[in-house]
């Protein structure tokens, strides 16, 4: 939801104070409960990008409508793939991610040569 250095942790109260006396006082989470997240100096920045990403989010339509926009977006692109006589994606459509679209090609022998014209482009 942020630049790396955020973590954001749900827990439930009932499972606070629980943590083995070796746990480091960053991953103490009734700790950082009893001190409102602040028991360490909290990186404001990084909160203050990730307050930007949700309020975008929102604009959007909320998680619900991001969904149907990235499952869109994937779906014109592995329809492509699975269409093509060039590419192939040997994924099984229940386990395709929508954020990552992996591909290959469908002639093993052009792999070396497309990835140098890829550096080429680059």
């Amino acid at each position: 939801m942020g630049p790396s250095g955020l973590t954001v942790v749900i827990v439930r109260d009932d499972l606070l104070g629980h943590a083995l006396p070796v746990t480091p006082s960053a991953f103490n989470y009734q700790l950082q409960a009893e001190n409102d997240s602040m028991y360490n100096t909290p990186p404001t920045y990084a909160i203050y990008i990730m307050g930007l990403v949700l309020q975008h989010f929102k604009q959007m339509g909320g998680m619900a409508a991001i969904e149907e926009r990235n499952r869109a977006k994937a779906k014109v692109l592995y329809d492509f793939l699975d269409a093509s006589s060039f590419y192939r994606n040997p994924v099984a459509r229940a386990d395709r991610s929508l954020m990552n679209v992996p591909f290959w090609l469908k002639d093993d022998a052009l792999d070396a040569e497309f990835l140098r014209a890829r550096r080429r482009a680059a």
